[in-house]
């Protein structure tokens, strides 16, 4: 009962935050316009990339590390090592980064970088996060965060209302990383950690980065997949044509965030289904997906003629170019959703180590078809694309595996029962 407690606070702030981005979202994407939002998308991708790198992938590892760890000691020493490992990373990459920006030509997005980008240092603290985690025990630190989100989306409003500079825009994303690390640092007195992290051995930091290495490029590849159309939209395109896709993603990410966080709280029960029967666990798996595809497969295509009236409604016609690229999207969450069931799965009978190798597959593949079609049709070109590349990672791909291939089969059965046998 206690998991089950626990699961339900883990996912309430990744609900709430998907909720807000959209809505608020939204609210600031219509006072910017589309080149404001596109410049704000562009430096809010890249360092959300640098994030991804700074955290070199303990986020992945921490909580098991901890509950392997025997004594309080070793626990604290591990917790060190990730504070300080995050802490320097994030320093350098922050440094390599400000020279860079400096050649940046447009001064907002300059000063936007150099601003956002100091979020980096407070990703120490999430070593708090990771232990609380770890004892089960995430209900005050989702607190925290939903309480500091909610500020952040407050202030948002106020901004927009206010007709603030756009570099405000910039500043309060920031302000609210740097209110939860503060949060978490006073948080951290319930478990009787201490207030400040002796300075790591390097050994330490080298053992936990080790440890960690394969979810650290897992991690990235994952990142550069989400956001490496943005990049080449700034490169090929303008800051507008950004903006207006952006506004898209926006609302994909929260309809297609919605199955992940279903499918991770899963995880628990589709353990204990496997350990007790190999025929149990595979129906319920079956059923499973199929409720994931055909669920959204019925909410894309009636979303997608919604979307038609109430985005330019909402948004106003500054943003009609829009539709299309979402509606093209929505196509794609029913594969994502089998997608990331499968992927519990593989975590399940211990075939995760094929994540990374999906990860990679996906960047690579985006990349590759996502640069001729941006180029040809613009951002219609990148949701084609993102169908494209979501249909072959998360279908495709498990037949060009000997080990995944029986996963594959139940996909296809799920997806076209009556063309595939069971």
């Amino acid at each position: 009962m206690r998991s089950v407690y626990n699961t339900l606070w883990f996912i309430a702030e990744p609900i709430m935050r998907m909720i807000s981005g959209a809505l608020v979202g939204m609210y600031a994407a219509r006072y910017l316009g589309p080149s404001g939002y596109g410049s704000l998308s562009l430096v809010i991708t890249i360092c959300a990339l640098a994030m991804t790198v700074g955290r070199m992938g303990i986020d992945s590892v921490m909580v098991r590390e901890l509950t392997n760890a025997g004594t309080h000691e070793e626990k604290l020493k591990i917790l060190s090592s990730g504070f300080w490992l995050t802490n320097i990373v994030g320093g350098i990459l922050y440094a390599g980064g400000a020279v860079i920006a400096l050649f940046v030509s447009d001064k907002s997005q300059l000063l936007g970088l150099l601003v956002y980008g100091l979020a980096l240092f407070t990703q120490g603290s999430l070593v708090i996060d990771y232990y609380a985690q770890h004892r089960s025990a995430v209900k005050t630190v989702v607190q925290i965060k939903v309480a500091c989100l909610a500020l952040s989306s407050a202030v948002t409003v106020a901004a927009v209302m206010l007709s603030a500079d756009p570099l405000y825009f910039y500043v309060i994303p920031l302000a609210e990383k740097v209110l939860l690390a503060t949060a978490l640092g006073v948080h951290q007195k319930y478990f009787r950690l201490p207030s400040r992290y002796p300075f790591a051995a390097w050994s330490d930091m080298q053992a936990l980065a080790g440890a960690a290495k394969m979810m650290w490029v897992t991690t990235i590849f994952q990142s550069l997949y989400s956001r490496i159309d943005h990049l080449v939209i700034a490169a090929l395109l303008s800051t507008e044509s950004l903006g207006l896709y952006a506004v898209a993603v926006r609302f994909y990410e929260a309809f297609s965030s919605l199955p992940y966080l279903i499918a991770s709280s899963l995880l628990p029960n589709m353990l204990r289904w496997k350990s007790s029967s190999d025929k149990e666990y595979y129906s319920k798996l079956r059923t499973l997906m199929s409720a994931f595809f055909w669920g959204c497969l019925v909410i894309s295509v009636l979303s997608s003629g919604a979307f038609f009236v109430l985005l330019p409604k909402f948004m106003g016609d500054k943003y009609l170019a829009s539709v299309w690229p979402l509606s093209i999207m929505c196509c794609a969450v029913p594969f994502l959703a089998v997608g990331t069931m499968g992927i519990r799965h593989q975590i399940v009978v211990g075939l995760d180590s094929k994540i990374a190798k999906r990860s990679i597959s996906s960047s690579l593949m985006s990349l590759c078809i996502g640069v001729p079609l941006i180029h040809y049709f613009g951002i219609n070109g990148a949701a084609v694309s993102l169908l494209i590349t979501t249909i072959s990672i998360n279908v495709a791909f498990d037949f060009f595996d000997s080990e995944l291939l029986g996963l594959g089969k139940i996909k296809l059965s799920v997806m076209a029962p009556f063309f595939f046998s069971k």
